[in-house]
């Protein structure tokens, strides 16, 4: 058993464009430009399939991700609440809770994530499906 990961851009027009993964990696880490994406917010998916002898079994997980554009196509990085705020940002004993960390989170994960619908998921999985050759 073998595992792929593909990445997938919701154009404007409704079309799913294929990432290479490559590419998204100097677009994330390196802030490479995606012309493409210029002063837009774009949808992508990271998307995990299983594989039997090179050929898509089925989709394991979907991560619905959001992310900014500016002018030049560079990507603008969300604000990400630091991960340990909510373990530590909480007292350990009274009455009175600080949610602050927790509703920090929150929002970030209501601004920055999406979830497929059915209907993204069977294109996702139609998709990977055209690109590994599949019939």
């Amino acid at each position: 058993m073998a595992f792929a990961l593909y990445v997938f851009r919701f154009a404007p027009d409704g079309t799913l464009v294929q990432i290479p993964l490559s590419r998204w990696d100097r677009i994330e880490r390196d802030g490479a430009p995606c012309p493409e994406c210029a002063n837009q917010t774009v949808r992508f998916a990271y998307v995990c399939v299983e594989l039997q002898q090179r050929r898509a079994l089925a989709i394991r997980r979907i991560e619905g991700i959001v992310r900014s554009f500016d002018e030049t196509g560079a990507l603008i990085l969300p604000q990400t609440p630091p991960a340990v705020s909510a373990a530590t940002g909480l007292p350990k004993r009274g009455n009175v809770i600080d949610v602050t960390a927790i509703l920090q989170q929150r929002r970030y994960w209501s601004a920055w994530r999406w979830e497929p619908s059915p209907q993204d998921i069977s294109r996702l999985m139609a998709e990977i499906e055209c690109v590994r050759g599949d019939p």
